[in-house]
């Protein structure tokens, strides 16, 4: 978990509908956010022909499409949920990690340069100095979101 959301899970866990219920425990987390991800994904390729050249070269059926992206997909550093359709990035791990608004592959942006900045976006919270002004990198995602 990446420390920044350590902290702020220290802090208190917040509970609503919205917010990742992370007093189920990290594990049921990541899985519904891989869920997610995964309906995001499937939905972009068989409604609306979504693919990448990471994806590797597309299958003409969409159900084998879905497959192969998904194995990709799911290799990727994980992304964690936040409130909603609002996921924190874990790569690179050396930092903050940009959030990210996620909806499908094609619908997708930075929705904050690290949780400082998302909670100024999301919340109109007052934005601290140190938060970031630009966004970390986002390996792969970038890619597979077009976010840049």
């Amino acid at each position: 978990m990446p420390e920044e959301l350590a902290l702020f899970l220290k802090a208190g866990v917040p509970s609503s509908p919205k917010w990742a219920r992370w007093i189920d425990g990290p594990e049921v987390v990541a899985h519904a956010a891989r869920e997610w991800i995964d309906r995001a994904f499937a939905f972009d390729i068989a409604e609306n022909q979504y693919w990448h050249p990471l994806l590797g070269g597309r299958p003409s059926e969409d159900a084998q499409a879905i497959t192969q992206a998904l194995s990709v997909v799911r290799a990727t550093p994980p992304l964690l949920p936040l409130y909603g359709h609002r996921f924190l990035t874990t790569a690179p791990n050396d930092g903050p990690g940009a959030v990210l608004s996620v909806w499908q592959p094609t619908d997708s942006i930075v929705y904050g340069n690290d949780l400082a900045d998302y909670f100024a976006v999301e919340f109109g919270l007052a934005r601290p100095r140190w938060a970031l002004k630009e966004s970390p990198a986002v390996p792969v995602w970038d890619q597979l979101f077009d976010l840049f």
